[in-house]
């Protein structure tokens, strides 16, 4: 089934309880698209994150791009760390 986006009012709600600011650099938000500030997931909805408050931040591009940054390290850390785990026998 695939995703819902998100509400709009959901989404202003966000905006409205983080203060209209980014939460790592405290930039406020600005009407030019490419400063907006975005919402993002501390855990992605790919793997089984949801549109609850507690899973999200509003963060400014700069600091969107490494927070997702971070998190596409990780995965990639972890895989290698899988797969140099295993034991590969004839």
């Amino acid at each position: 089934m695939p995703r819902q986006p998100m509400d709009t009012e959901w989404k202003q709600f966000i905006r409205s309880f983080k203060q209209n600011k980014c939460e790592i650099c405290d930039k406020h938000n600005s009407t030019s698209l490419e400063k907006r500030l975005q919402i993002h997931h501390k855990k992605p909805v790919r793997e089984g994150g949801t549109d609850e408050l507690g899973n999200l931040m509003l963060l400014c591009p700069t600091c969107h791009q490494i927070e997702e940054g971070k998190v596409y390290a990780l995965a990639h850390i972890f895989r290698d760390a899988l797969i140099g785990s295993r034991v590969f026998t004839d």
